[in-house]
């Protein structure tokens, strides 16, 4: 069965902004492979009738991009009631899960379900009143966790003065030496050696060879 709707302009734009929020509820936080194709489809559909609308050309010969930008536009007309509706639901929901942390409500306890809901509400309303900052998260230990990711994250200093090192070491290789078929400075390698150069460091260093070697073609050019 079909189901023919009659909507001017104004309310086909309505209806495609509730069409947007519902699929971004149900669409917005899946991965692509997880995404329920039957909304997207459905979505697409009337967006091509959207292109119809304002384009006054047909649905089917509006390209991707076109619809992309169809879909920012919707994003951007619903973007503020978003904001609104998801902090408010990330208050309500944080209040529930502190609830259920420290008053958590047994099934058959009357009283501990009391508890639990009369907590929910005063952790929402404080939130609500003072902000995130007045919840306070402890990780006992977050600061060896946070030092154990920082070596990680830090530990490029250490691989490339292996790998200079591994370098120097195949093809019997001084500092001077590298220096003079790298044209590299002695005081860089060193450095390097000692684990002193910065990821950082290498990109600008990289970034100076190339401008350099752009440059000197067209000075030769020039001559």
């Amino acid at each position: 069965m079909e189901i023919e709707l009659k909507l001017n302009e104004q309310e086909f734009e309505k209806l495609m902004q509730f069409v947007f929020l519902g699929n971004y509820v149900i669409n917005g936080i899946r991965i692509p492979k997880e995404r329920i194709n039957d909304y997207d489809v459905l979505m697409t559909k009337l967006l091509r009738k959207q292109y119809e609308t304002k384009i006054r050309l047909p649905g089917e010969d509006a390209e991707a991009n076109e619809l992309a930008d169809l879909r920012d536009r919707l994003y951007d007309s619903v973007s503020g009631y978003l904001e609104v509706f998801e902090g408010d639901v990330f208050i309500e929901k944080l209040g529930e899960r502190l609830a259920d942390i420290n008053y958590p409500a047994e099934e058959s306890d009357e009283v501990s379900i009391y508890k639990h809901d009369i907590a929910a509400e005063i952790y929402v309303s404080a939130l609500k009143e003072n902000g995130i900052q007045c919840v306070g998260v402890t990780v006992p230990s977050i600061d060896k966790e946070i030092m154990k990711e920082l070596k990680k994250k830090t530990s490029f200093e250490k691989a490339f003065a292996l790998r200079m090192k591994q370098l120097m070491r195949e093809q019997n290789l001084s500092v001077e030496e590298l220096s003079k078929r790298s044209e590299l400075d002695e005081k860089l390698i060193n450095a390097i050696l000692n684990e002193e150069v910065s990821l950082e460091n290498v990109k600008k260093l990289c970034k100076e060879i190339i401008e350099k070697e752009t440059e000197e073609p067209k000075s030769r050019h020039k001559e």
